[in-house]
C-alpha cells in the first residue's frame, strides 16, 4: 500500500544569523486540500494529528532535517490516529530523517 501523502525535503529558510532556537526548530508544511477532505473539520483533524505526530517523533529526527513538507492525497482523511503515525514514521525512515 503506497502511502496516502508525500513527504520532501523543503526549500532551505533564509536566515541571517540564527539563533539557537531557530537552529533547533523543524519547519513544518501541511498540505491538505478540498480533494483530499472535503470539510474544513477533515483537513484540520489531518494537520492537527500530523503536528502533534512531529511533536513526538522531533526528538528523533536528525540534526540536518529543518524543512519538511507533507502534502496529502485523497484517502488520508479517512486513517486513524496510529495508522497516520506509523505511515509517518516508516515514511520518515524510508527517507533517512530519523
Amino acid at each position: 500500500m503506497s502511502a496516502p501523502f508525500l513527504i520532501k525535503k523543503g526549500k532551505p529558510l533564509a536566515v541571517k544569523n540564527p539563533t539557537k532556537q531557530q537552529i533547533s526548530k523543524v519547519f513544518l508544511v501541511i498540505v491538505v486540500s478540498k480533494k483530499v477532505a472535503p470539510l474544513a473539520v477533515q483537513r484540520n483533524l489531518l494537520k492537527r494529528r500530523t503536528r502533534h505526530i512531529f511533536r513526538e517523533l522531533k526528538p528523533q529526527l536528525k540534526p540536518q532535517t529543518r524543512e519538511l513538507v507533507i502534502i496529502y492525497h485523497p484517502g488520508a482523511s479517512q486513517l486513524s490516529f496510529t495508522e497516520l503515525k506509523s505511515l509517518i514514521m516508516a515514511d520518515l525512515k524510508h527517507q533517512n530523517y530519523v
